[in-house]
């Protein structure tokens, strides 16, 4: 019981410093984006806007990862998927 609370002690966050991750984070993020060989590898994405809701019909998601690739479809009618 003792070695949990020292643990969850040590993962406690102030707010703080929660904010001072996500800035971080975000600014590795965007480095990324501007070239390669940083921390965090990113791409960009071709998505021209987000989603409102009113969406319908059949759409295919395809996650090209490094060892697998998923597909998924999704049906999406009346707000429901």
């Amino acid at each position: 019981v003792d070695m949990i609370r020292k643990y969850r002690s040590k993962c406690d966050l102030s707010v703080e410093k929660l904010n001072q991750l996500i800035k971080d984070f975000q600014s590795q993020m965007s480095k990324g984006l501007k070239k390669e060989d940083e921390m965090i590898k990113m791409l960009a994405t071709y998505v021209e806007k987000m989603p409102t809701g009113s969406e319908t019909g059949e759409f295919l998601a395809i996650d090209l990862g490094g060892t697998n690739v998923r597909v998924v479809k999704v049906l999406l009618k009346d707000r429901k998927v």
